[in-house]
């Protein structure tokens, strides 16, 4: 990069203007186009640049749309080689060890009260600044950023520069693991990043931390008086022939205002209607409601609710929802005998939970892609499942998801974006009150979707918990789990269920994974330890497998698929002598959780491989959902049903890699996908 101290930008002007009249309409304003990204050289002084030749940014500057992530750009633009092929991950980390800045310029719009701008996604940390004065910064991937910004703007004939400045993560771990002292909290977790960034649970090795802009920026201008979160909560009776909607608007800004509201059957009929005066909340009440169910079980039917914001018989501001009416209770007693259970009551009746969990969509970046979530979606419907569980230790899927999730009838175990310990550095408070406002934004920014059926504090929390702090068998951040997210959630929505931990088993904090309480993460068959024939409720399912020939041969040579003098055979007790290749492209020694299948079959090359261990993952699923569906103990045929609930680890893969997935990371459903398909047919004979 040759640009030291020029701090270049480029735009194709635009002009965003209306005028300001009483009563002002509300104005998104889109500044995704036309921006340029460079490497902040040593010495760049951000306040301090000066704008220069936008319409000619030199070769060290890239010209982007927003969003993308530095790697995605590079990528495009040819300067690091593909990261999912072989071990080219290892080719681009200096690009996470730079700091990176991204500029645009806009016009300043006519606007009447607040200009407010917005960010929805920086990975991670970055300072925001405009017109050379920073108006905040970001130090948490999955806040939405939100800044006050009309005393920064220019006059009208002078165009905003714009400019945000994203630090290393990788300067940032070093700098902390030279200031945390002596407690045991690993670096990463002082960084409010995905933590599938800094594990092989995405397979790319080294650790591929990702950086950039990877959602909106727009400006929002709502005028003096706007609607701000509406929060919806429904209720049904005890035989749910009537419910009601209880709406809460938050209004903001200045003097007075009405609401109007409409509510949609959803066959498009409108079934109430009316204009009230500004208040805290309001209900609507109906008579035999058309229920929500997941799709396995009836029809996921949405109502559409809109709420406005009218001033001088205007309307201003306005809001637009979906709304599914259903009851979800989570029973942890049989109702005959007290014995513990785990399982989900949907308007009175309990499911079975047939399904996954959801990985990452892509592992290179987290830009979402609308096409490849569609077609995961298809993938997951066609194998007959219900229940998705959001994994903790991933990145939070893009409003879209929830979207479809609620049209499509399908039940989601949301997980906050923790995993792997409770080892959080809540002694720090800046830190504490930076995870509560990322707590508190999400449960707003989720809480109206009825796809959505539990909390969970996240990934593995409570399981094997050995973390020792000050001499006292107690984790750092335990706290978190049991104090801060269900304070939250009580407080911002109260009638959804939270469940500290996947897996959670028992009112002690060390009871980390029973099958006999709470929900269990199964890993009998990859650590040849004792199973329970029927746990309670089953979150991961794990067995290996690898990608069919087709899909391998994408990310591998025709030689490192099968080396010559490769013969899949123990060398020492315990050890197989695996491919480079195969090891590199896995996770958690998953090639070695392959090796005892040689001992009854013979494999003689790749496609064997591929057979064989397919079918034997395959079969362990069955095996695993069909005796769960059945849900008694063995012995007891005539006693009461016992389980309510699986799901496979995982759907998905963010990488080309040999692990857990039934579904490979090119979208092509692997052998075990189809064994599962059949385990979760409608009716099980």
């Amino acid at each position: 990069m040759k640009s030291k101290f020029l701090f270049v930008t480029f735009l194709m002007l635009h002009y965003f203007g209306f005028n300001p009249v009483q009563g002002q309409l509300r104005k998104t304003i889109d500044l995704n186009a036309n921006w340029v990204l460079g490497e902040a050289m040593p010495g760049f002084n951000i306040e301090n640049s000066i704008l220069v030749n936008f319409q000619n940014p030199g070769d060290d500057w890239f010209r982007v749309n927003i969003p993308n992530q530095v790697q995605d750009v590079l990528f495009e633009k040819g300067i690091i080689p593909d990261p999912h092929v072989g071990k080219n991950p290892a080719k681009c980390t200096w690009v996470f060890e730079k700091n990176w800045i991204y500029a645009t310029r806009f016009a300043t719009p006519k606007y009447k009260g607040s200009v407010f701008l917005c960010f929805d996604g920086i990975d991670t940390r970055a300072d925001i600044w405009l017109n050379g004065k920073k108006v905040g910064e970001c130090s948490n991937m999955f806040h939405k950023l939100r800044f006050e910004v009309s005393s920064f703007l220019k006059n009208d004939k002078n165009l905003n520069v714009l400019s945000v400045m994203v630090y290393s993560p990788a300067k940032f771990l070093k700098d902390i693991e030279k200031q945390k002292g002596d407690t045991k909290t690993a670096a990463h977790k002082y960084l409010r990043k995905t933590g599938s960034d800094f594990s092989s649970y995405m397979g790319a090795r080294p650790n591929f931390l990702k950086i950039g802009i990877y959602k909106n920026v727009y400006l929002d201008i709502p005028g003096e008086n706007y609607l701000g979160d509406v929060f919806v909560r429904t209720s049904l009776n005890d035989n749910f022939s009537k419910a009601r909607i209880s709406i809460y608007p938050d209004i903001q800004g200045k003097g007075t205002s009405k609401i109007s509201y409409s509510l949609f059957s959803p066959s498009g009929r409108i079934v109430a209607k009316e204009l009230i005066s500004q208040c805290d909340s309001f209900a609507i009440n109906l008579d035999n409601p058309e229920l929500w169910q997941p799709y396995t079980h009836g029809k996921p039917s949405l109502y559409r609710l809109i709420v406005s914001l009218i001033s001088e018989n205007k309307e201003i501001d306005k809001k637009e929802f979906s709304i599914g009416i259903r009851e979800v209770r989570l029973i942890t007693k049989d109702e005959k005998t007290g014995e513990a259970r785990f399982g989900f009551k949907i308007n009175g009746q309990l499911i079975f939970m047939r399904g996954a969990c959801w990985a990452p969509l892509e592992g290179m970046t987290y830009v979402w892609d609308n096409q490849r979530a569609a077609k995961l979606l298809d993938i997951f419907q066609s194998g007959n499942m219900n229940f998705m569980r959001v994994w903790g230790v991933g990145s939070l899927p893009d409003d879209w998801f929830y979207d479809e999730c609620d049209r499509r009838g399908i039940l989601v175990w949301q997980e906050f974006m923790t995993g792997n310990g409770m080892n959080f550095p809540l002694h720090y408070k800046e830190f504490k009150e930076n995870f509560r406002t990322e707590i508190t934004d999400n449960i707003k920014r989720f809480r109206n979707h009825p796809s959505i059926i539990i909390w969970c504090g996240g990934n593995e929390h409570y399981l094997g918990q050995k973390v020792i702090v000050a001499n006292k068998n107690e984790p750092l951040g335990r706290e978190l789990f049991e104090e801060i997210m269900p304070e939250l959630v009580k407080k911002h929505d109260p009638d959804r269920i939270f469940h500290p931990s996947s897996p959670w088993g028992g009112e002690e904090w060390h009871n980390g994974n029973s099958p006999h309480e709470g929900d269990w993460h199964d890993y009998s068959v990859i650590r040849f330890l004792p199973q329970s024939t029927v746990p309670l409720f089953t979150t991961e399912v794990c067995m290996v497998s690898p990608y069919s020939v087709n899909s391998m041969r994408k990310y591998m040579s025709e030689e490192e698929l099968w080396p010559e003098g490769f013969s899949f055979k123990i060398d020492k007790p315990g050890k197989i002598a695996w491919p480079e290749a195969w090891e590199y492209h896995t996770t958690g020694n998953s090639w070695q959780k392959l090796g005892r299948i040689q001992d009854y079959l013979d494999i003689q090359n790749v496609e064997d491989l591929c057979r064989v261990s397919g079918t034997a993952h395959g079969e362990y699923l069955k095996e695993r959902y069909e005796r769960q569906r059945r849900g008694v103990v063995d012995g007891q045929p005539d006693g009461n049903r016992r389980s309510w609930g699986a799901a496979t680890w995982r759907l998905n893969d963010p990488w080309p890699m040999i692990y857990m997935s039934v579904v490979d990371y090119y979208l092509e459903p692997k052998i075990p996908f189809y064994f599962l398909k059949r385990a979760c047919e409608p009716v099980l004979i």
